[in-house]
């Protein structure tokens, strides 16, 4: 299940999702691998993307009031 569909899921709300060209700042390609970390470091993640993305969401819930004060491009 893609990341789209898990907020979906975990917020209730269907994604209004709105494309434009890419920001300065974005990244156009990775090479970012977490088995090197695994390995280098002896690290691996504690939790899945869905669990994470759950937990974010919750966050965002719990913390409406200061989350709602973050500007954005849109402000």
């Amino acid at each position: 299940m893609d990341t789209v569909r898990l907020l979906e899921e975990f917020t209730g709300e269907e994604a209004n999702l709105r494309f434009s060209a890419a920001h300065k700042a974005d990244v156009p390609a990775t090479w970012a691998n977490i088995e090197k970390a695994g390995r280098i470091l002896a690290w691996s993640p504690c939790m899945s993307i869905g669990q994470g993305l759950r937990e974010l969401v919750n966050w965002y819930r719990e913390n409406r009031g200061w989350a709602s004060e973050v500007l954005t491009s849109d402000s």
